[in-house]
């Protein structure tokens, strides 16, 4: 009667089981998909957070690239004036000698 009992619970278990794995695998496919669902979202905000920043980023980079090649132009033209007007400066130093010259010249011919 116990072997009975074990030979029709078995039965039962090998009719019921595939069924019974069918449906509990079903409902495992449906829980995994909408976890890899979650998920796929999560790791899309993730990405396009990441995207958005590295923009964001790279737009700040390049006005700060233009920014300094600006400066550095503005040196360059800041330098090439000041270059010129030491060299009008010069100049004007030789000049202002030259006629300072001329001019004790004058004073010492004057005087004899």
């Amino acid at each position: 009667s116990a072997r009975a009992t074990l030979l029709a619970l078995e039965s039962f278990v090998s009719i019921a089981a595939p069924s019974f794995y069918a449906l509990v695998g079903e409902q495992a496919a449906k829980l995994a998909n909408k976890k890899l669902e979650r998920y796929a979202e999560e790791v899309t905000k993730v990405v396009e957070g990441e995207v958005d920043q590295k923009l964001s980023l790279q737009r700040h980079a390049a006005k700060l690239e233009a920014a300094r090649a600006a400066v550095e132009g503005s040196e360059a033209e800041l330098a090439r004036k000041l270059a010129a007007t030491n060299a009008k400066l010069e100049k004007y130093m030789d000049y202002a000698k030259k006629a300072r010259g001329v001019v004790d010249r004058h004073v010492a011919h004057a005087k004899q």
